[in-house]
C-alpha cells in the first residue's frame, strides 16, 4: 500500500481543520485521489509519531478592518505567516479561499512569494529559513453590495510545508468580520433655493445608522465641485436621526439657469450613497 509524505499528511491535516463552513467538504471528498489507494491508520494518528529529520513550526495569524463592515465596504486582511523554526520550512504554501459574499480586490505579498489569486488565494516560496521575520500580506476584498446583516464574512487562512511541522494547531486560523446590512438614510427633504446671498440648500434626516457625515457638490457645465471644505459631522454621534443640516452656495453664478446639487452620504465604513436635487430659475 502506497505511503503517505509527511507534507500531505500535514497538509490534509491542516484543511481538515481549516477549511471554513461553507467550503468544507466530507474527509474522504477532500482527500481525494491522493488517497485513493492510501487511506490508513497513518492518516488518523499524531503527526508527532512521524516526527525524524527538520522540522519547522509554521504559524498564520490574521487581523481585518474595518469592524463592522457594512454593504460595498472594503475589508483589508492582514495575514502574517512565520517560521519559528527550528529548521528552515521548504516549499512552504499559504492557502486563503476568498469568503463568501466578496470579491477579490488586491493582495500585497512580501519578496520572494509566488501567488494566485483566482478563486482561492495561494501563496508560495521555495523555502523559509527558521527564525526569518514575519511574513506580512495585505489581502483586500469587496463586500457584495447584497450582503445580509446575517452574512458574517467568514475568512480562513492555512499555511504547510513538506518540512515536518511539530506543532499543526497554529497553522490556521479563522477570523470573522461582522456585516451591517445597508441601512437606507431616510431624508424627507433635501432642497435648494435661491437667497440673497447665494443659493441655500437645505436637508433634514429622519432616519439612518452609522453615518458620518455629509458632502454637497455642485454640476454645472460638466464640472462637479465640493462645496464644503471640510465633512458636514452628523449631529448625536452618527444616529443621524432628526436633525436639520443647511448649507449656502456663494459662488453659484447667476447666469447659470440650470443647476444640479448632489448631497453625499458618508458612511462610518467609508461606504456613501447619494441624494440630487436640481435649482432651475
Amino acid at each position: 500500500m502506497d505511503r503517505i509524505s509527511h507534507h500531505q499528511e500535514d497538509e490534509i491535516w491542516v484543511r481538515r481543520a481549516c477549511e471554513p463552513p461553507h467550503r468544507r467538504r466530507s474527509y474522504f471528498a477532500m482527500l481525494g485521489a491522493v488517497l485513493a489507494t492510501a487511506v490508513t491508520a497513518m492518516v488518523l494518528a499524531s503527526p508527532a509519531a512521524f516526527a525524524a529529520g527538520p522540522s519547522a513550526d509554521l504559524s498564520v495569524t490574521k487581523t481585518h478592518s474595518p469592524e463592522p463592515a457594512s454593504p460595498g465596504a472594503t475589508i483589508t486582511y492582514t495575514i502574517i505567516v512565520r517560521n519559528g523554526g527550528p529548521d528552515a520550512a521548504q516549499n512552504v504554501a499559504l492557502r486563503d479561499p476568498l469568503p463568501l459574499n466578496t470579491t477579490f480586490s488586491s493582495l500585497t505579498a512580501p519578496a520572494g512569494w509566488t501567488c494566485t489569486t483566482t478563486g482561492t488565494v495561494t501563496c508560495t516560496i521555495g523555502t523559509l529559513a527558521g527564525g526569518s521575520a514575519s511574513q506580512i500580506f495585505t489581502l483586500k476584498v469587496v463586500v457584495d453590495a447584497g450582503a445580509a446583516a446575517t452574512d458574517a464574512v467568514l475568512n480562513t487562512a492555512s499555511v504547510a510545508s513538506s518540512t515536518f511541522d511539530p506543532s499543526l494547531g497554529n497553522n490556521c486560523v479563522t477570523d470573522q468580520t461582522t456585516l451591517n446590512a445597508a441601512t437606507a438614510v431616510e431624508i424627507p427633504w433635501f432642497a435648494v433655493r435661491t437667497s440673497s446671498d447665494g443659493v441655500r440648500l437645505s436637508w433634514r434626516t429622519a432616519g439612518g445608522s452609522r453615518i458620518a457625515g455629509f458632502n454637497v457638490y455642485r454640476d454645472s457645465n460638466g464640472r462637479s465641485a465640493r462645496l464644503n471644505r471640510a465633512l458636514i459631522r452628523v449631529a448625536l454621534g452618527g444616529t443621524a436621526r432628526g436633525h436639520a443640516y443647511s448649507l449656502v452656495d456663494h459662488g453659484a453664478q447667476a447666469r447659470v439657469r440650470a443647476l444640479v446639487y448632489r448631497l453625499q452620504v458618508v458612511h462610518l465604513d467609508g461606504s456613501v450613497s447619494w441624494l440630487r436635487a436640481r435649482l432651475a430659475r
